[in-house]
């Protein structure tokens, strides 16, 4: 369908194929089984019991590993899979005595919907006010003070033209063209680009300032253009400083 389109196929191994958290298994009268799929990778690490989360953070660590196995495995695997997350949860520090049964979902009375509130957990105080809310159908966030990624900076290159804000063209004629999107810079781009090819000065004041000019200008190259800045929280400001200068 297209060069750059490629697909993957992957055979089973061992009368198993995996299907995204599903390992599916053949048996040996033909029919299937399935369980749940780890990667080889994976470590088994949880958040530790005793971390400083709310005691509701740290439930739905037991809860989600348990229904997964309920919800992923048969009846063949279940209490295999049972097993190994009652050993993952010691290993993490969690004190569990016997299998938790799956909860089913209990009939909650009518409340008014409220917006729910924010806090950053601090244990014996904001968990108190948390119970305060609760009182007038308030529910509470509970988030952490200060992430990991938040202290570190990010592996990935940050490529400016990929994301929305005000970027620069400059003409052979030494006038610049600045513009404003609210998709990324580079998308805006290509269509300038299109523009100028079909002479579509509709679609592009670039194309229609070539046109208007005669041959004489040219934009050379395309890819030097500049992202003068993207948006962010402060991008309402930024943007009307690069507006204002520009005129």
């Amino acid at each position: 369908m297209h060069a750059k389109i490629n697909f993957t196929y992957e055979l089973e191994n061992e009368r198993t194929l995996p299907f995204l958290d599903v390992k599916i298994l053949v048996r040996a009268d033909g029919s299937l089984g399935h369980s749940v799929y780890r990667k080889s990778t994976h470590t088994d690490r949880y958040l530790q019991a005793d971390s400083h989360h709310h005691p509701r953070q740290l439930n739905s660590v037991v809860t989600s590993l348990t229904n997964r196995a309920y919800d992923l495995c048969d009846e063949e695997h279940l209490q295999e899979e049972l097993t190994h997350v009652m050993k993952v949860l010691r290993s993490n520090g969690y004190r569990i005595a016997k299998h938790k049964k799956k909860p089913t979902n209990r009939h909650r009375r009518c409340e008014v919907e409220r917006q729910p509130a924010f806090m950053p957990y601090v244990k014996g105080v904001t968990d108190k006010v948390a119970n305060i809310l609760h009182k007038y159908a308030i529910k509470t966030v509970f988030t952490p003070f200060r992430k990991v990624s938040q202290m570190l900076r990010s592996p990935k290159d940050s490529f400016p033209l990929e994301r929305p804000g005000v970027y620069k063209v400059d003409c052979s004629c030494g006038k610049s063209y600045i513009g404003q999107t609210k998709r990324t810079v580079a998308c805006r781009i290509s269509e300038h680009i299109r523009a100028v090819k079909n002479n579509d000065a509709q679609k592009s004041a670039i194309a229609q300032h070539i046109l208007e000019a005669g041959s004489n200008h040219w934009i050379e190259p395309w890819d030097s253009c500049l992202a003068i800045a993207v948006y962010n929280h402060l991008a309402n400001i930024t943007v009307n400083k690069a507006l204002k200068s520009n005129q």
